[in-house]
């Protein structure tokens, strides 16, 4: 059976990431969003999405691809991939970790 790491690369850039680039309080910064969640590809994501104008959706997943308009969740729990509107999305909470983190329920 394929597994999840062998199926694909785009933890390349995990081993690179140790939120640096989110920079200090008090720095500006210019970098777009989908510049900054470059960064982060290969770590587990949780993305709040605004739908509509009071209703807001969570998606989880390792964050397999960033591009203009869009960013791609991989849930290894699911074998599957999400791809979302960056547009629509209002809060990511990157994890500091590349597998599904054992988080407590709230």
């Amino acid at each position: 059976m394929d597994t999840f790491r062998s199926r694909t690369n785009f933890s390349q850039n995990a081993a690179r990431n140790n939120f640096d680039s989110l920079g200090e309080l008090g720095e500006t910064q210019t970098m777009m969003l989908g510049e900054q969640l470059q960064t982060s590809i290969g770590y587990y994501v949780s993305c709040e999405f605004l739908i509509g104008t009071q209703m807001i959706e969570t998606r989880d997943g390792i964050l397999a691809k960033v591009g203009t308009n869009f960013l791609t969740l991989y849930q290894p729990n699911l074998d599957r991939y999400i791809v979302c509107d960056l547009y629509a999305l209002k809060f990511i909470t990157i994890y500091n970790s590349t597998e599904v983190p054992n988080l407590p329920r709230t």
